[in-house]
């Protein structure tokens, strides 16, 4: 696999991790106005989707990296 194949396949990893997150996130934001969730959880939910979303970041600060390095060669 040569290294633009690599990072294509990164990019619509990173994208689909994005779209299940985002839906998984649509449902507990729509949990909490329903009131599912005590006050204690929904700290725990809000720092699960923080959490969520900075590993789809650090992903893409690595695939920016990767374009750079590949912009460089």
């Amino acid at each position: 696999m040569n290294k633009i194949d690599d990072i294509e396949q990164k990019v619509n990893t990173v994208i689909c991790r994005a779209r299940v997150f985002n839906m998984i996130s649509s449902y507990l934001v729509a949990d909490i106005d329903e009131g599912f969730f005590e006050k204690n959880d929904i700290i725990d939910v809000i720092w699960l989707l923080s959490e969520g979303f900075n590993q789809i970041h650090d992903e893409l600060i690595k695939i920016d990296e990767g374009l750079m390095r590949l912009g460089r060669d």
